[in-house]
């Protein structure tokens, strides 16, 4: 299994690299990141889960932006998909 840490510090670096592409596929990255880092079937460690929390906290606070707010929903299982 790859760490946690790892994967959100790649899920940071693609971001980052996304900057000037159009913004869907930074929509895309961040949705994925938020269903990634919030998915209970995985199972983690108390001290990943919190840093999982806060990866997924910081998703969604981008992904609430004026420029990307209408540009994905939620299931009710809070799950997030985009719409394009």
């Amino acid at each position: 299994m790859e760490n946690v840490a790892e994967s959100i510090k790649a899920y940071r670096k693609h971001v980052r690299e996304l900057k000037g592409t159009p913004i869907r596929y930074t929509i895309m990255t961040l949705v994925n990141a938020w269903n990634w880092a919030t998915s209970p079937s995985i199972p983690r460690t108390d001290r990943e889960h919190s840093a999982c929390r806060t990866f997924a906290r910081q998703c969604m606070k981008s992904l609430k932006s004026p420029n990307m707010a209408n540009k994905w929903k939620e299931f009710d299982s809070g799950r997030l998909w985009y719409s394009f």
